[in-house]
């Protein structure tokens, strides 16, 4: 046994409305909560999971350009998550907020089938903070991606 018995439970809210052909906000809410029993190792028990932070929230708007162009600017918050299960040696992270922009061109739409190409930029604000194991975030980063749907 090296973990005990795990228990996690979820509420998710998600929330969004088109305000005209060009603008719609979102937003989405996961609360989390976790327990952790173990009675073979007491500084386990009742503990929480690790890596599993206490809540995740985004928000914010999508924009809907010329040439099936999308923009996405959101903000993006973190809550406080643990690096161990143990209860006297573990360490406490976040929480945290970043400010992101997903980009997305639609080249083929239809009722089965997509193909995108998407820029997520993360961390605008390039904020550094800790994270498990002595790393540190490295602040803003860039993902281009491929998405195709059929």
């Amino acid at each position: 046994m090296n973990a005990g018995k795990a228990t996690s439970h979820r509420i998710e809210l998600e929330a969004k409305q088109i305000i005209n052909q060009y603008i719609q906000w979102f937003a989405n809410y996961t609360y989390t909560w976790t327990t952790l029993k173990n009675g073979v190792d007491p500084d386990q028990d009742r503990s929480n999971l690790s890596f599993v932070p206490n809540y995740v929230i985004n928000a914010g708007l999508t924009l809907n350009l010329p040439k099936d162009i999308f923009c996405s600017p959101y903000l993006h918050a973190v809550g406080m998550y643990y690096d161990s299960t143990s209860n006297s040696g573990r360490l406490k992270f976040g929480p945290y907020q970043t400010v992101n922009v997903n980009l997305r061109k639609a080249f083929i739409t239809g009722p089965h089938q997509s193909f995108n190409l998407t820029v997520d930029l993360n961390n605008l604000t390039n904020q550094k903070y800790e994270m498990p194991w002595q790393f540190q975030n490295t602040g803003f980063t860039m993902f281009v991606g491929v998405e195709a749907r059929f």
